[in-house]
């Protein structure tokens, strides 16, 4: 059977199908097998393992890709950050406030006056002596923070200044045997509330000795 036809750049073409299903192909006056063609055809195409020139503009962007344009506009955005480097100007204006009270108010920390007590005795009793300062008024708090002990005679067992009134006693300045005229000082920090107050007080004293403690420190308003 013959099929007759023109190739791709114009010349006749005649097929020829014999019984046994073999072809050849005629172009113009040559004859050639079908896989000689195909041989020539293949050899028109482009060759997988070398590299093709590929034209960058033609090919898609990915989503979001980087433009000239956005790359732009990120480095407009980055040069309006602060440089953490730099002292960056405040707002006070924007700053909280604080207010502050003068002589405390209802601040616990308020500074009201300068607290001072002595609590002596030039007369002690032989044996343990408690002698009792006077107590924190009502709506103050003092707080205690230096304290100095002295005794004068026959040197006792202890002599010691303590808060009484806290839920448990709170010990100021402690000397045992104590030198005869001797000042003993120590620093603290004590608060006493409404009713508290401060004791003197002496173990082992010699009949008509003296023992004095003197206390320093701040009062202040307690809170309302």
């Amino acid at each position: 059977m013959w099929i007759y036809g023109v190739d791709s750049e114009g010349n006749p073409v005649k097929v020829l199908v014999d019984v046994d299903g073999r072809v050849q192909v005629y172009v113009g006056d040559e004859t050639q097998s079908w896989l000689e063609l195909l041989l020539a055809e293949m050899q028109l195409k482009a060759d997988q393992d070398e590299t093709q020139p590929v034209s960058a503009a033609s090919l898609p962007l990915p989503t979001d890709a980087a433009t000239q344009t956005t790359l732009a506009a990120l480095l407009t955005e980055l040069q309006a950050k602060a440089d953490l480097e730099e002292t960056q100007p405040v707002s006070i204006a924007t700053m909280p406030t604080t207010t502050v009270q003068a002589g405390g108010g209802d601040k616990i920390f308020g500074l009201e006056a300068i607290y001072e007590e002595q609590i002596a005795s030039d007369a002690l009793a032989a044996g343990v002596n408690n002698i009792n300062g006077t107590a924190v008024p009502d709506g103050k708090i003092y707080v205690i923070t230096h304290a100095s002990l002295r005794y004068v005679g026959t040197s006792p067992t202890f002599i010691l200044g303590y808060v009484s009134g806290l839920a448990v006693s709170q010990v100021l300045f402690q000397e045992y045997a104590p030198t005869s005229g001797k000042w003993f000082c120590g620093m603290c920090n004590v608060l006493m509330q409404a009713g508290d107050y401060a004791v003197l007080q002496v173990s082992g004293a010699t009949a008509e000795d003296d023992a004095e403690l003197h206390l320093s420190g701040y009062a202040m308003d307690a809170p309302s």
